[in-house]
Protein backbone atom coordinates (compact mmCIF):
# COMPACT_ATOMS: atom_id res chain seq x y z
CA UNK A 1 0.00 0.00 0.00
CA UNK A 2 1.13 3.54 -1.09
CA UNK A 3 0.73 6.55 0.53
CA UNK A 4 -0.90 8.65 -1.12
CA UNK A 5 -1.09 12.47 0.27
CA UNK A 6 -3.13 13.98 -2.96
CA UNK A 7 -6.88 13.94 -1.01
CA UNK A 8 -5.44 14.94 1.95
CA UNK A 9 -7.04 18.76 1.58
CA UNK A 10 -10.30 16.99 0.40
CA UNK A 11 -9.98 14.52 3.58
CA UNK A 12 -9.67 18.23 5.67
CA UNK A 13 -12.55 19.39 4.16
CA UNK A 14 -15.21 16.40 4.93
CA UNK A 15 -13.94 16.14 8.81
CA UNK A 16 -14.73 20.49 9.09
CA UNK A 17 -17.59 20.38 7.18
CA UNK A 18 -18.85 17.26 8.86
CA UNK A 19 -17.73 18.52 12.32
CA UNK A 20 -19.58 22.13 11.58
CA UNK A 21 -23.19 19.24 10.62
CA UNK A 22 -22.80 17.41 14.33
CA UNK A 23 -22.31 20.69 16.24
CA UNK A 24 -25.34 21.44 14.42
CA UNK A 25 -27.27 18.75 14.89
CA UNK A 26 -26.44 17.94 18.34
CA UNK A 27 -27.84 21.95 18.71
CA UNK A 28 -31.17 21.04 17.24
CA UNK A 29 -31.58 17.92 19.29
CA UNK A 30 -30.86 19.94 22.51
CA UNK A 31 -32.90 22.56 22.30
CA UNK A 32 -35.82 20.26 21.07
CA UNK A 33 -35.03 18.15 24.32
CA UNK A 34 -34.71 21.37 26.73
CA UNK A 35 -38.23 22.33 24.86
CA UNK A 36 -39.70 18.32 25.19
CA UNK A 37 -40.93 19.18 21.86
CA UNK A 38 -39.73 18.00 18.37
CA UNK A 39 -41.74 20.32 16.35
CA UNK A 40 -41.77 19.16 12.31
CA UNK A 41 -39.23 22.06 11.16
CA UNK A 42 -36.66 20.06 13.91
CA UNK A 43 -37.30 16.70 12.50
CA UNK A 44 -36.83 17.77 8.99
CA UNK A 45 -33.50 19.49 10.49
CA UNK A 46 -32.35 16.93 11.82
CA UNK A 47 -33.02 14.57 9.11
CA UNK A 48 -31.43 17.31 6.82
CA UNK A 49 -28.42 17.40 8.82
CA UNK A 50 -27.89 13.41 8.63
CA UNK A 51 -28.61 12.97 5.20
CA UNK A 52 -26.15 15.39 4.22
CA UNK A 53 -23.25 13.98 6.39
CA UNK A 54 -24.32 10.37 5.04
CA UNK A 55 -23.93 11.38 1.78
CA UNK A 56 -20.53 13.19 2.30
Amino acid sequence: MTDNYANEPMMEMFLFETSQLIEQLEQQILSSEKSNNYTEDAINEIFRIMHTIKGS
